[in-house]
């Protein structure tokens, strides 16, 4: 099919602007402003859109749903998110749920829309834009984390204004796009090692355990995809199923972590968070199997934190009554969607995991590694649902789609 960008300069215009807005702005400044991911994504879209309308729809929109070539994936999602919308029925906050909720709609159209636009950018190529953009936003925390710098003196940090730990995730998550820029020639692959490096530092740097695990294990299962042990990769359901396990034996592990000699243990962590978690986690348990079946309703993690009916545990040793959510993806999952949405949700991870595996060299080995990573951050850090890792996800992976349709036109 013909490109059209040969014949109308909006093309090129949006690609170029969606792109740099993308790739280079928003990683800069995602150290300062955490959200940054989800402005980043919405922007981007936006410019696509207004690009489509202005050439009168000769944008080849068409062609976006190539994404991962499997229809399981997109049906058993939207089982799940049906499931989810139902669930608002007897949710005691909806209002937050759909809040959240518009943060993965977000995400899915900027999979859907964005890649294969941005790699036909012209101004700049996409290995480019990524590589500058990671090394200027990893450079500005080293030098925070040093102490070069003192802008977070700046800052008042309970606005959330800057969250080095937010960082050092977006960091890991697009260590794959920077693998994929190295294709060619020792410049891009030197850039690319240097670029690399910088992120690891960071990362390493960082008191953002939840950030370093993810590393570990992402790299560790995109070490398995790479191997070709078999015909084809199984890499993608070996996790799917490690990571389907554990969701559903999570009520029954909580019971196993909340012990004297597993307290003791995580206490020694250098990060008191390992031990905070844990009693978050014993404290939602009690909640998810007053309804285990249908669950208390989508948003309902956050309403059951802040009511205290989920801290009562967290409170008693301690901590602080400020949990909006168990910091927990399986549990977050056990408690708004029950039984029903644990089983779609395996269903959907399941059909992930096999789109995974049927991808070709190195796009199955990048996404393998986006794959384990985000399922490790998710059960350990942060809400399910909360917009700015989700879309930092999506950045990550609309990069390495982008990267992989351009090496494609140009081989």
């Amino acid at each position: 099919m013909k490109d059209w960008s040969r014949d109308y300069w909006p093309l090129r215009i949006g690609r170029d602007t969606a792109a740099i807005i993308l790739f280079f702005v928003f990683p800069t400044i995602h150290v300062m402003a955490t959200r940054g991911a989800v402005a980043a994504t919405g922007v981007a879209f936006i410019c696509i859109v207004v690009m489509h309308v202005l050439t009168k729809g000769r944008s080849l929109w068409n062609e976006e749903w190539q994404l991962l070539y499997a229809k399981p994936v997109a049906l058993s999602l939207m089982a799940l998110l049906l499931w989810w919308l139902i669930s608002l029925i007897w949710s005691p906050d909806r209002s937050f749920a759909l809040r959240d909720g518009s943060g993965l709609l977000l995400m899915a159209l900027a999979l859907i829309y964005l890649p294969i636009q941005l790699a036909r950018t012209v101004l700049l190529t996409p290995s480019t834009i990524i590589v500058t953009g990671v090394i200027v936003c990893a450079s500005l925390m080293i030098c925070e984390l040093l102490g070069i710098t003192r802008l977070y003196d700046r800052f008042d940090p309970s606005a959330e204004l800057w969250d080095l730990n937010r960082t050092a995730l977006l960091l890991t998550l697009m260590l794959p796009a920077i693998a994929l820029t190295a294709s060619k020639g020792m410049w891009r692959a030197a850039t690319a090692v240097l670029a690399g490096a910088l992120c690891v530092a960071g990362i390493l740097l960082s008191q953002g355990q939840s950030a370093q695990l993810a590393l570990i294990v992402g790299t560790a299962a995109a070490a398995l995809a790479a191997v070709p042990f078999t015909r084809r990769s199984a890499a993608g359901r070996c996790v799917a199923a490690g990571c389907i396990t554990v969701m559903v034996a999570m009520p029954v592990l909580v019971k196993g972590l909340d012990t004297k000699p597993a307290r003791d243990a995580l206490s020694s962590l250098p990060s008191a968070n390992a031990e905070h978690r844990v009693a978050l986690w014993a404290g939602y348990q009690s909640v998810l199997l007053e309804r285990p079946v249908v669950g208390w309703g989508a948003g309902a993690a956050r309403y059951a934190g802040l009511t205290g009916q989920a801290t009562e545990v967290a409170i008693a040793r301690g901590y602080p009554h400020t949990a909006t959510s168990p910091h927990n993806a399986p549990l977050e999952i056990w408690t708004e969607l029950g039984l029903i949405g644990v089983a779609l949700m395996s269903l959907f991870l399941w059909c992930l995991g096999a789109a995974i595996d049927r991808q070709g060299g190195r796009i199955r080995v990048a996404f393998t590694y986006l794959f384990a990573a985000a399922i490790t951050y998710s059960f350990v850090s942060s809400s399910l649902y909360q917009g700015w890792w989700l879309n930092s996800l999506a950045m990550a992976v609309v990069a390495c789609l982008m990267l992989e349709n351009r090496h494609k036109t140009l081989s």
